[in-house]
């Protein structure tokens, strides 16, 4: 899950980033300007797969509802 700050998805992306790795991506709804083709070149070995997007509210169910979309 991811809301503001890209430059840590960013280093994310690259850490994870292997063969053995599937990695699903939220980006909260609230973000505008949100460019996916930029994180899906970043994955050389990994896929990337990106949920559909929900406004996600601290404490509230949609953190859960997130995690539950794919």
């Amino acid at each position: 899950m991811a809301h503001d700050n890209l430059y840590i998805l960013e280093k994310l992306i690259r850490m994870l980033d292997h063969e053995k790795n599937d990695i699903y991506i939220h980006i909260d709804k609230k973000l505008k300007n949100f460019d996916a083709n930029y994180f899906f070149n970043l994955s050389k070995k990994s896929s990337i797969t990106f949920t559909d997007r929900i406004e996600v509210y601290w404490g509230h169910y949609s953190i859960v509802e997130c995690e539950l979309i794919f």
